[in-house]
């Protein structure tokens, strides 16, 4: 079992991983976002996620929850506008980077599920 980080502002988690099949992906997290206000983060896989574009804006929840990465799009958090990120992988090794965003947001484990 993975223990809980906190990737407050600026800070780094990656997380390795091999996929058997290349394709389209959707990355998910076990997540905990403190309060409304500290509620995104930076994500990108086999790169640093620098651009602004690459914002996940995480619904808020009072406990951990899975929930699918999805880059900001044009809506609000309260009228989110907001569809899932497909990464498009080759079969191999790959590094997912989480770049914290705002203080105290809270991450369990990652996922990929096969797009279709």
């Amino acid at each position: 079992s993975t223990s809980t980080r906190d990737v407050s502002e600026g800070g780094r988690v990656s997380y390795s991983f091999n996929i058997e099949q290349s394709g389209d992906y959707l990355a998910s997290a076990l997540v905990l976002p403190p309060d409304a206000s500290s509620n995104s983060l930076f994500l990108n896989i086999d790169r640093d996620p620098t651009s602004p574009d690459m914002i996940w804006d995480i619904s808020y929840a009072k406990a951990l929850v899975w929930q699918t990465a999805s880059w900001r799009g044009g809506g609000t958090p309260k009228a989110p506008q907001y569809s899932p990120k497909v990464f498009h992988m080759e079969a191999g090794p790959h590094t997912l980077i989480v770049v914290g965003r705002e203080s105290n947001l809270e991450i369990d484990k990652f996922r990929l599920d096969f797009y279709k």
